[in-house]
């Protein structure tokens, strides 16, 4: 095996240089001790730690979940899928990642509608009040505001994209509860 200690100071907490060796650089090597079946090569000992942790995950998950009656029974298909420490499985975690990915996309329609139709709005106003006479409005205080009608429809829209957003974002996060 290859020795992990520094050559500085020979501490092994952590390690200050590469060790010299060529290890196996197989994608998914085929473990036979310390030694890929593959190649024949060494395999570094972070990567047969990890690789050894990975391999026990299912099983430990299986025999955790045969030990206690209280929790729910691991089917054949979640061990054989992979089975986290914690218990949790890939379909679990999917599911979470699912929800918080719809809860993301309620908050985003949220802001892009109610951003539209707030720019729409504010649009149609400035547009409106083009429409109001300076000269008129100093001398005989006529004609200041602008055009009413698109005042209406500005007030409509902005009203509307209120309306619209809240729903298509409560009905976005309806679907965050698969």
């Amino acid at each position: 095996m290859v020795n992990l200690e520094c050559r500085k100071c020979g501490s092994s907490s952590f390690v200050h240089a590469l060790p010299e060796g060529k290890f196996c650089d197989c994608g998914i090597p085929d473990i036979n001790g310390s030694k890929c079946e593959k190649c024949g090569e060494e395999i570094s000992p972070a990567r047969l730690a990890i690789l050894s942790t990975a391999k026990t995950w299912p099983a430990e998950a299986a025999s955790k979940s045969a030990t206690t009656p209280n929790k729910k029974q691991a089917s054949s298909s979640t061990s054989e899928i992979g089975v986290s420490p914690t218990g949790k499985t890939i379909d679990d975690l999917i599911r979470a990642q699912n929800r918080t990915t719809h809860a993301v996309r309620a908050f985003v329609r949220f802001l892009f509608i109610q951003l539209s139709a707030m720019t729409l709005g504010v649009f149609i106003w400035n547009l409106s009040t083009e429409f109001a006479d300076p000269q008129s409005c100093a001398y005989g205080g006529a004609n200041c505001t602008g055009n009413d009608a698109l005042q209406v429809i500005a007030a409509l829209v902005i009203l509307g994209g209120i309306a619209w957003s809240s729903f298509a974002g409560w009905s976005e996060l309806e679907k965050s509860n698969i």
